[in-house]
């Protein structure tokens, strides 16, 4: 069976029409399979995220469901955002409830297709990292696991009530967000799901890893690109303007093996 993409699906959430892909795998049948929800960035769309992340061919080749929601978009505005907590406007400011609209979404998806509910993952870049993060603070139940990718925590509190592993990889030359708020992140993440102090640290030529193995097998790791800038590492479309994409390593990759 070839790909299928199934453009155009949506949703009504507090009266306002919310929109997203999904992506089916060329190869399926009818057993449970993983589901990978992708959050894009500000200013980018689900269209966009998906050629740039490349998630499909990983879905095709692993059998893995992807379904890319779009953010918030006012009327006569270019610019999409989400609510993730202190971040980011326009989302924010109109008091956006983006987690219920994920939340919706992932109903929706495990009532449509057939999902392991124990094998649901979060990824998000940017301002959909912070979304992803806020998501693993407020229904941690709902995720086996949440990757961040050049993001951090923007809710004054995680309310996490359940372990939830976490992945942050994060630039070190990050200056739209600072890799010293994702550290904080981090700790914080440390703390909701009582790791262990010391961390395994691995170190190559161009990345550090700190890992911290937690409550009930969960795990919390930062991996610093030494150098690397903002964009979607291993990015396969042009980053915008004056940006640089790390060639270092394919976070898509990364981010799906872990």
């Amino acid at each position: 069976m070839a790909a299928t993409v199934t453009l155009n699906q949506s949703m009504l959430i507090d009266g306002r029409v919310r929109t997203w892909i999904v992506h089916v795998p060329a190869t399926r049948d009818h057993t449970a399979m993983p589901l990978l929800i992708v959050l894009h960035g500000a200013r980018s769309d689900a269209a966009r995220f998906e050629a740039k992340t490349g998630y499909d061919d990983l879905a095709d080749r692993d059998h893995f469901l992807v379904v890319y929601p779009d953010g918030f978009q006012p009327a006569a505005s270019s610019t999409r955002t989400w609510n993730a907590g202190q971040c980011c406007p326009p989302a924010s400011a109109a008091g956006i409830d983006d987690t219920r609209f994920v939340i919706a979404l992932l109903d929706r998806m495990e009532h449509d297709y057939p999902i392991d509910t124990g094998r649901v993952y979060l990824v998000g870049h940017s301002n959909g990292a912070m979304l992803a993060q806020r998501l693993g603070c407020e229904h941690p139940q709902r995720f086996a696991a949440v990757a961040s990718v050049a993001g951090s925590m923007t809710v004054p509190r995680c309310t996490a009530q359940l372990p939830v592993s976490m992945l942050e990889i994060h630039g070190s030359a990050d200056v739209f967000v600072p890799l010293a708020s994702a550290q904080a992140a981090i700790a914080r993440w440390r703390a909701v799901d009582r790791c262990n102090p010391n961390a395994d640290i691995t170190t190559t030529a161009t990345t550090v890893t700190r890992s911290w193995r937690c409550d009930d097998g969960s795990d919390v790791r930062l991996m610093e690109i030494i150098g690397a800038e903002h964009p979607w590492p291993g990015q396969r479309t042009p980053p915008s303007a004056n940006q640089h994409t790390s060639a270092v390593l394919d976070a898509s990759a990364v981010t799906w093996a872990c």
